[in-house]
């Protein structure tokens, strides 16, 4: 018991974080973030496991599987857990709208900072995701983001995204101007605001 004196207490268990989430309620959102972070260690595998649930079947997700996915993704970033990294490939690589389907405007609004957040530091599935013409053009705007390419583990690496970028001529230029624009137009999820604090922290 002595170990636990000052440690403060989170409001919610680990189970009762993932319905909160999986339900989207709004009332208790900012408890559900905040005892999020003192059962870390717990909750990375479910939430892993949220997304490879939503990844395997994006078009039937529930719209508490799509919740949940969603928020996944921005717990996860916000705690930079490298296991994620292959899940965000993945779900940005889905074809067409699927991406879309499962999260909505989060792809537009913040694939680029949740990919970068989640990078082990090797380029390559970035690179493959830029030039996949199978993706949707708004998703692969995410891996041209500034902010994925610097998360390369050296400049080689980076000059190597760099260079896809460049040899798509006005393709990378307009997937660059698409995202800025349809951005500018979405609102921001609600995790958003911890998001950007951790960021800054």
């Amino acid at each position: 018991m002595i170990d636990h004196i000052g440690k403060p207490v989170p409001p919610m268990s680990a189970e009762a974080v993932l319905r909160t989430l999986a339900e989207d309620q709004p009332d208790a959102l900012a408890d559900a973030l905040a005892s999020a972070d003192a059962h870390r260690e717990t909750l990375v595998d479910p939430l892993l496991e949220a997304l490879e649930r939503g990844l395997a079947d994006p078009l039937g997700a529930s719209p508490e599987e799509a919740s949940l996915f969603s928020y996944a993704l921005y717990v996860l970033a916000k705690w930079r857990e490298p296991r994620a990294y292959p899940y965000v490939i993945r779900w940005l690589s889905l074809a067409e709208e699927e991406p879309f389907d499962i999260a909505g405007d989060v792809v537009t609004q913040d694939g680029g900072r949740i990919l970068a957040a989640v990078c082990d530091g090797h380029l390559e599935p970035i690179t493959a995701l830029i030039v996949n013409q199978q993706a949707d053009e708004w998703v692969r705007s995410a891996g041209v983001d500034p902010d994925p390419i610097r998360c390369g583990r050296s400049v080689a690496d980076r000059r190597s995204v760099a260079n896809q970028i460049s040899s798509g001529g006005h393709a990378g230029c307009r997937l660059r101007d698409a995202s800025s624009r349809r951005g500018a137009e979405m609102m921001r999820p609600k995790f958003q605001v911890s998001f950007k604090k951790e960021r800054k922290g």
